[in-house]
């Protein structure tokens, strides 16, 4: 037995605390980022106390007429916090590496009260856990609060499930119940603990046949009741309506397709906790092509079914290997989920999945890396122990460095986006938020009208729009946007901007009518004024006032003083209020043009 150091739970949490915030400390200067605007910021209008009550009655997401995700412990969290300190992304980042290092610290006291692992091994697994630049991702989000509360209360769930199996007592058994729902009603991504616990007690603890029966009725009822939840509240979901940009299988795809895409997702997790990959917010269509073969996924996913069936044999073997085959069941089910086998994951993966599948993959590693330091010294080998001293040192200054410069990454959207295109530049969702930024960036409001504010911005906005297009030369919104801003801002070539157009009407985006006041625009521009004014007047006579209005204005522009009483007359049914606002005209005209006010008086009367 190895001597256990004496080090009290407050001096291990301070140890831990003080680790994360040197690893993540930088993430308090970063503000808030990518969907925090709607999990987060969205929130607090309604006072605390209806705040509050909102959360266990409405949906987490809540975007126009997109609702759906029944997290209301998650949503309460960021009410209260809301309540005590208001919008400030420097206690939002605070309060996620605080709850990273509980989280860390709960890994901890499961490992060695629970599991009875030594202090040192569960401090290398704790230690693999912490350092891990996967976890990027959780700690910088806001929004991704919801998952690291799942897993703090996911964690609680353990430790009192397995307290129960030992001792018995209603208490450990209430508490368990209480931190699972606690847990899945942060966020449903540890639904799987409910399997998880019982073949880990089987597993790993002498069997109690009664306390593992009442372990597993209790944890199918629990299981059944978070599923059935939307049944007993009505949350006024709306389905969330996805297409095949955010994942391939999405659209018409095979059999072998979404093996094949489950395969690389596989090993996209696996080589990602051994940080092999480049890191990014968002996936989704060609960022990689999950469709084919990727030799580094292929890497990982054998590696990974090779190691299981290697400790499957241990297993049954030997008894020694009970631990790494339990952190293998353990990570195998909590990735699952997300392999897009059962159900379709949006964008396809993302490191904050790996989140809670993590810890089997720190308990293994970190198992591993003990049991090779004491073999080491075991035999006396100072070569060998200098050499794996020298590598581990390696590997922590290589991970810490990595989530260093990442946490960086997260300064504000802009930053993010280009550090993940330099890696996914073919990214259609991430080309369009950074489309998106720089468009925000360049254009001005000028009364009710919008502008070009820095040419720059707006002509960069333009070419990560049409870098979607490359990507998927149908999406509708890119289109929109490019065909929207050679338009009205750009003043691109008016035929093919005008065909862009008609390509939206074609792809059933708009009808024909819809389009007809952008086709007046670039009419105008290339000083074919009849036309535009004989198309003003056929919407105008349809009803459309706003037409008629852009037909008064052309007239006025152009000096054509008939076709502008017509469409005033089109316009204003009443002679009065007809009279009243060609008035209103020729004086802001003759204050600008008092020649041109003079010819429009003489040919009214």
């Amino acid at each position: 037995m190895e001597n256990q150091p004496r080090y009290t739970n407050k001096t291990v949490f301070l140890i831990i605390t003080l680790l994360c915030f040197i690893l993540y400390g930088n993430t308090l200067q970063n503000g808030y980022n990518l969907d925090d605007a709607w999990a987060f910021q969205d929130k607090g209008d309604a006072g605390l106390v209806e705040g509050l009550q909102e959360s266990f009655t409405s949906t987490f997401v809540s975007i126009g007429e997109l609702n759906y995700g029944y997290r209301p412990v998650t949503s309460a969290v960021f009410e209260l916090e809301q309540a005590a300190f208001g919008q400030n992304p420097v206690v939002s980042h605070f309060f996620n590496v605080l709850f990273y290092a509980l989280v860390c610290y709960l890994l901890f006291i499961w490992l060695t009260k629970s599991l009875k692992i030594g202090w040192w091994v569960a401090a290398a697994i704790t230690a693999v856990f912490l350092l891990l630049p996967i976890h990027t991702e959780v700690v910088n989000s806001v929004k991704n609060r919801d998952e690291l509360l799942s897993a703090f209360f996911g964690l609680l769930f353990l430790i009192q499930t397995w307290k129960f199996y030992k001792d018995g007592g209603v208490l450990p058994i209430v508490l368990s119940v209480l931190f699972f729902l606690l847990s899945v009603f942060s966020k449903q991504n540890t639904l799987p603990l409910v399997a998880i616990a019982p073949i880990g007690l089987w597993i790993t603890a002498n069997l109690n046949k009664k306390r593992l029966l009442i372990v597993c009725t209790v944890f199918i009822a629990l299981f059944v009741l978070e599923r059935s939840a939307g049944s007993f509240i009505d949350l006024g979901e709306t389905k969330t309506v996805h297409d095949f940009v955010e994942n391939p299988l999405y659209g018409a795809h095979t059999g072998a397709e979404r093996l094949m895409v489950a395969t690389n997702s596989l090993g996209f997790y696996v080589t990602g906790m051994f940080s092999l990959n480049s890191f990014a917010a968002y996936y989704g269509l060609d960022s990689v092509d999950f469709l084919k073969a990727q030799p580094l996924y292929i890497v990982g996913f054998v590696s990974f079914v090779a190691l299981g069936l290697v400790l499957l044999v241990l297993f049954f073997k030997n008894r020694k290997y009970t631990l790494s085959f339990f952190a293998m069941v353990f990570m195998t089910a909590c990735l699952f989920p997300f392999l897009n086998l059962v159900t379709k994951t949006p964008g396809v993966v993302g490191e904050r999945l790996t989140f809670l599948a993590s810890i089997g993959f720190a308990i293994i590693l970190g198992a591993a890396i003990n049991s090779l330091i004491v073999k080491l010294k075991s035999a006396k080998s100072k070569t060998g122990i200098f050499v794996s001293v020298a590598c581990l040192s390696a590997v922590t200054l290589f991970w810490s460095a990595k989530t260093i410069q990442r946490n960086s990454d997260w300064y504000d959207l802009e930053s993010l986006m280009a550090a993940d295109l330099e890696t996914y530049p073919k990214s259609l969702k991430m080309n369009m938020i950074m489309g998106s930024v720089q468009y925000n960036k360049g254009v001005v409001e000028k009364g009710k009208v919008q502008a070009v504010g820095d040419l720059k911005k707006v002509e960069l906005a333009r070419s990560y729009f049409s870098k979607a297009l490359e990507t998927y030369d149908k999406h509708a919104v890119a289109l929109y946007n490019i065909a929207w801003m050679d338009t009205y801002l750009l003043y691109a070539d008016p035929d093919s901007t005008e065909q862009r157009w008609w390509q939206l009407v074609e792809m059933e985006v708009l009808d024909s009518a819809s389009i007809v006041p952008h086709r007046i625009t670039l009419l105008e521009r290339q000083g074919n004024v009849d036309e535009s004014l004989k198309l003003s007047m056929e919407l105008c006579e349809e009803g459309n006032t706003a037409m008629g209005l852009t037909g008064m204005r052309i007239a006025m522009n152009e000096e054509k003083w008939k076709q502008l009483w017509i469409f005033s007359e089109c316009v204003y049914a009443d002679t009065g209020q007809r009279r009243l606002k060609l008035t209103e005209m020729w004086k802001r005209l003759a204050q600008k043009d008092p020649e041109k006010a003079k010819s429009f008086m003489t040919a009214l009367m």
